[in-house]
């Protein structure tokens, strides 16, 4: 394992994970500005590659849900990132900057909504 690869490990099991759900939302829209980038540039394989790490990041995000502490809020956002994936499957089989204009302020919204719950959760354990 390199030194970085190590690294990377022990911050991601000592980050908090509120925090660490924030990151993959980050990274979600980062690969979604990307592949708008690639595809404006008519980039096919630089768009596709983004769109594939936006999917597997709204996989991982499914993954995370946890259907016993919340289970209706858990269904409602299994059900957003189910329509997440599907955009971004479209976005991909279409190469379509529409699509990904349609879905990346949902996507910023909930991010900022869990940024949102991060702070007042943060608020709350400092008070």
């Amino acid at each position: 394992m390199y030194p970085q690869s190590a690294y990377k490990q022990v911050g991601i099991h000592t980050t908090p994970k509120e925090r660490l759900l924030i990151m993959l939302f980050d990274g979600l829209l980062k690969f979604v500005a990307q592949a708008k980038t690639a595809i404006d540039a008519h980039q096919v394989e630089a768009a596709h590659n983004a769109l594939i790490r936006a999917q597997d990041i709204v996989l991982e995000l499914q993954r995370t849900l946890d259907h016993s502490q919340a289970p209706e809020l858990a269904e409602n956002l299994d059900a957003l990132y189910t329509y997440f994936y599907k955009q971004l499957v479209e976005a991909n089989r279409r190469k379509s900057r529409e699509v990904l204009d349609g879905i990346e302020p949902l996507i910023r919204d909930l991010r900022d909504a869990f940024a949102q719950a991060e702070r007042q959760l943060a608020a709350e354990r400092q008070g």
